[in-house]
């Protein structure tokens, strides 16, 4: 199919799917690179009532990274998502929900939580602009959202300490 607003709810869901494994693999894997090329900015995350705006590819970095740590300190082997539903918009919007588990080293599950993502396509890959987490802030998305929040904080301290160089 060459329009996006061809997409059927099946290929919706593939296309979903098929961002989700292509994501986890560049997290499993260290692969920074392809994981910021899934990712649009600014970036939407909503925790609950808390709303966020990532704009920085060092923000995104410093997330990626968070992520990883807290993964591997936790004995983390996998991070398994699937795709539940998803679905094409009018404008082009592919929005899926899908489930994590977090799987440990002795194949149990250390947590699992839903999330709805809003995906856009660039040159042909389906990146996301959005997603929303309803679950407790100790959950993994919980702890990536505090690390966004703190490397704002880091930027923001960063700017304003060279602007007071320059004074």
């Amino acid at each position: 199919m060459s329009r996006s607003d061809d997409v059927c709810d099946g290929d919706a869901m593939a296309a979903y799917q098929s961002f989700l494994d292509q994501s986890d693999a560049a997290l499993e894997h260290d692969d920074f690179d392809t994981f910021i090329s899934r990712i649009l900015l600014p970036q939407l995350i909503i925790q609950g009532s808390e709303r966020l705006i990532v704009t920085s590819t060092d923000e995104i970095r410093h997330v990626f990274h968070a992520t990883r740590h807290m993964l591997a300190t936790r004995n983390i082997r996998r991070r398994t998502r699937l795709c539940t539903n998803a679905r094409l918009t009018g404008d082009g919007t592919l929005i899926g929900h899908h489930t994590t588990w977090l799987v440990t080293t002795d194949n149990t599950i250390d947590e699992s939580y839903r999330v709805e993502s809003h995906l856009r396509q660039r040159d042909g890959v389906w990146c996301i602009l959005a997603s929303s987490f309803a679950g407790p802030s100790d959950a993994l998305p919980g702890r990536m959202h505090q690390a966004s929040l703190a490397a704002q904080r880091n930027t923001a301290a960063h700017l304003a300490h060279r602007e007071d160089s320059h004074d």
